[in-house]
């Protein structure tokens, strides 16, 4: 996770998430952070996270499960 600029207590946060690589069995996801900036009614990109998730065969973890 990196964190560009402090985050303010009292604005909404908006969260947004898309997905940035999808391979056979895997999905990696970055998430962005952005806060509403007082003076110029504008978002701002607070952070960013990458996630990278796996998936495997309920009835055998030892198996990959192929993601769509």
């Amino acid at each position: 996770m990196n964190f560009f600029k402090h985050l303010v207590n009292k604005r909404d946060l908006t969260i947004t998430a898309y997905p940035t690589f999808a391979g056979r069995s895997s999905i990696e996801v970055q998430l962005d952070l952005w806060q509403a900036d007082k003076d110029k009614q504008e978002q701002e990109l607070k952070a960013t996270a990458l996630f990278l998730m796996v998936a495997r065969d309920s009835h055998d973890r030892k198996k990959a499960y192929v993601v769509p």
